[in-house]
């Protein structure tokens, strides 16, 4: 059965209407069997990476013994399983140590809200993972819909370019005309992890990862501000958005390569987490891209591949235009993101995008994240 949850809630976006609507919970999906192919990919350049400021220490959580018990529990937070310090528990059961968690998140002009509500919901929700389940060592990495983050910047304004007097706070807010050539390839590769967001209402910062990689890990000092940057992608990017040819180029293709732009992020002995948000819905006005043209078995079978086909490895959040759809494009479910998040079965949440607040989905994704924690098997 598919965990499908509902959100309940009022959002302004960018360029969109809202209203109040009431919904309910529904529990309707059915599991499917992993495939094998995979999903479309984009050329991959293999750059150093741009960023420059290094870690610090991190704050892992651990759960002390008691001192009058000598039973060896082994680190990680204790549940009801009794976690020893070979990975297994005393059912002979294996569990995961750790977890790559992937956001996709659309930067196109409607967006603004929704990553707002994004970066104040996640500190509650790593949190929440941290505390409640096992596995504790994490890589936390950002991708965005398309491959020029100041797309609109670049391709509208002034004539086709973004400098001079025709630039206006609210299409390049904050983005400095011509800092996109100051970045490295991946900032305008699909796929290409997010260090250094840019364009209208984007943080335009470089959001100070570690300068060996593209993705914050558990150890990193102040993660939650170092995500709030990363995610704040902004609103220019292309209307016409890729965020599962995205998430699946980020994972399954070459950019994972070493020298590549997502290299170290996506590990063998982790399961993956994948959030995605977008309000890109079905349109005449983008008939080629995702919502419009894509494939989710494509996208399912992408992603299975590049966990080594272990479809039970994998955990997806849906923050689409599902149930509510207030905030989106003539009003209408996108089916094939819907269609896509089932194909994963009980391991699949599906959410409104169009939610004011998303710390009510991320809190019933816990025990989701748990199970696929502890049911993992590390191959070898």
């Amino acid at each position: 059965m598919s965990a499908r949850i509902v959100l309940v809630s009022t959002l302004a976006a960018v360029g969109c209407s809202s209203s109040d609507d009431e919904v309910e919970l529904a529990d309707d999906a059915t599991p499917v069997s992993s495939g094998a192919s995979t999903g479309g990919g984009t050329a991959t350049p293999t750059p150093t990476p741009a960023t420059t400021n290094p870690t610090g220490e991190g704050d892992g959580d651990t759960t002390s013994a008691d001192p009058s018990d000598t039973t060896d529990t082994g680190p990680g937070i204790k549940l009801d399983v009794g976690l020893e310090t070979d990975g297994t528990d005393t059912n002979g059961a294996t569990g995961c140590e750790k977890i790559d968690f992937l956001f996709v998140i659309d930067d196109s002009g409607s967006m603004r809200d929704n990553q707002e509500s994004l970066v104040a919901a996640f500190p509650g929700f790593i949190q929440a993972i941290e505390e409640q389940v096992a596995g504790t060592d994490h890589h936390i990495m950002v991708v965005d819909s398309d491959e020029s983050p100041a797309w609109l910047c670049e391709e509208f304004l002034d004539g086709g370019h973004c400098a001079g007097t025709n630039v206006q706070p609210t299409d390049c807010n904050g983005y400095v005309c011509g800092s996109i050539d100051a970045l490295d390839a991946c900032a305008t590769t699909l796929g290409g992890a997010v260090v250094h967001p840019v364009g209208g209402y984007a943080s335009n910062m470089d959001c100070g990862f570690a300068p060996d990689r593209r993705y914050l890990t558990s150890d990193d000092d102040d993660i939650a501000t170092k995500f709030a940057c990363a995610a704040t992608v902004g609103i220019s990017g292309n209307g016409d958005e890729f965020p599962m040819t995205a998430m699946v180029d980020a994972v399954g293709g070459p950019l994972g390569a070493k020298g590549a732009c997502n290299e170290g992020f996506l590990r063998d002995d982790a399961i993956l987490v994948v959030t995605v948000v977008s309000d890109d819905s079905a349109s005449m006005f983008a008939p080629d891209d995702d919502a419009s043209a894509g494939n989710p078995q494509v996208w399912f079978d992408g992603l299975v591949a590049a966990k080594n086909d272990d479809v039970d490895a994998i955990a997806v959040i849906g923050l689409v235009p599902y149930d509510d759809t207030s905030c989106v494009f003539e009003n209408v479910e996108t089916e094939r993101f819907v269609d896509f998040v089932e194909l994963f079965g009980d391991k699949g949440v599906l959410g409104s995008v169009c939610a004011g607040d998303y710390a009510e989905l991320f809190a019933d994704t816990i025990a989701v994240i748990d199970a696929t924690c502890n049911e993992f098997e590390p191959a070898g």
